[in-house]
């Protein structure tokens, strides 16, 4: 027999995640209890794309895309906040 194919195109809506970086930091337990100097490392952690900011690499492209092509930040704004997304009287990452 043969079989039949149908393609179609399907909408998924964008949503917002939080991505938490959990940065470790580690000691010498043995130089502590023998009180010597304890050498300390810390894990690395990717630096944020714009200091102070929520934005991720992807979000800030996408905003950017968005605010110079065809929607303005006003509008982008009320966007995010029907994906659940309120910000504090701040602008968005990208001025």
């Amino acid at each position: 027999m043969s079989t039949q194919v149908r393609q179609e195109l399907k909408y998924i809506p964008a949503e917002l995640k939080v991505v938490k970086h959990v940065q470790s930091i580690y000691s010498c337990r043995h130089c502590e209890r023998e009180e010597i100097e304890t050498p300390v490392v810390t894990a690395p952690m990717p630096k944020p794309v714009h200091s102070g900011s929520l934005a991720s690499p992807s979000l800030m492209a996408h905003i950017m895309n968005q605010k110079y092509v065809d929607t303005p930040l006003y509008r982008q704004e009320k966007q995010f906040s029907r994906l659940g997304y309120r910000y504090h009287a701040k602008p968005l990452p990208i001025g």
